[in-house]
């Protein structure tokens, strides 16, 4: 019994005066105000730690790690061989071609007639002399055809100006080439005389056809059609600086045309056809 009351005596011993504290305390608290809250705030904010530096990254160990060296492979893996590829089909078998022997070559063909505008060159065995094949009659009749249809398409058009020859080819002031302006000696090729009312033909000359025509069309064309079973052939340079053409009917020289340019062009406008009973040449 002795001891519990000793005990209780020590603790009320003690408890008497953290009373007595306990109440002083709080009525000292009664005679103090409190802080307002935005004092509070601010200590608070300077109580708070400042926020740490975001740490920088190291762009150079970013780029070292990007370009290490993969690890190598397993050597499992790197002893493997590699996969079989896939097996192709066979290609479809190709028919054999017989071989061939080298063809025959065919025959040479003939050379093709000359175009109509063009005229084979003389040959070295045509002579401009007198044959015993040579028919006179034959020679006047073949000029008087050709003169009366040279120039005139059956059914077309009519070249032929001559009924106002020499006028109408003689001192035309748009004309650079008209009978004017030839010189005497070109005259005495073709004319005895001429001037611009008149005209007479050299020595050898028959007849004369001068015609509204483009001289090249007079030659492509007007001279294969006034003679379609006759040969005619371009006399290498010519006579008087102007074209000459040989025709020859059954391998003989019978008539020899003298094709001249009158007018501006290339080839001339007009054109004079005279026609030879002989080579003019001589």
């Amino acid at each position: 019994m002795t001891q519990p009351s000793r005990r209780r005596s020590w603790v009320g011993t003690l408890v008497a005066p953290l009373f007595v504290i306990s109440l002083g305390l709080h009525g000292l608290l009664l005679f103090f105000p409190l802080p307002s809250g935005s004092d509070d705030t601010a200590e608070e904010m300077a109580a708070e730690p400042e926020p740490e530096e975001e740490e920088a990254v190291d762009l150079l160990s970013i780029s070292t790690l990007a370009t290490e060296e993969p690890e190598p492979i397993p050597e499992t893996l790197a002893d493997a061989p590699p996969p079989e590829p896939a097996t192709a089909q066979p290609a479809a078998p190709q028919p054999a071609v017989p071989k061939l022997e080298p063809a025959v070559p065919p025959p040479a063909a003939s050379p093709p007639e000359p175009a109509p505008d063009e005229f084979s060159e003389p040959d070295p065995a045509a002579t401009d002399s007198p044959s015993s094949n040579f028919d006179p009659a034959r020679q006047q009749q073949l000029a008087g055809n050709a003169a009366s249809v040279l120039g005139r398409e059956p059914g077309k058009s009519n070249f032929d100006v001559t009924s106002g020859f020499p006028g109408n080819a003689w001192d035309l002031p748009v004309w650079k080439t008209d009978l004017s302006r030839w010189s005497a000696s070109k005259r005495s090729c073709f004319f005895n005389s001429i001037n611009g009312d008149s005209y007479s033909l050299a020595s050898g000359a028959s007849d004369l056809r001068y015609l509204s025509r483009n001289l090249g069309l007079v030659v492509s064309e007007d001279l294969p059609r006034t003679f379609p079973n006759q040969t005619i052939q371009s006399v290498d340079g010519g006579y008087c600086d102007e074209r000459l053409f040989r025709v020859i009917e059954d391998d003989t020289p019978i008539l020899w045309l003298s094709i001249i340019g009158i007018g501006d062009g290339d080839p001339p406008a007009t054109a004079i056809v005279i026609f030879w009973r002989q080579n003019p040449r001589g």
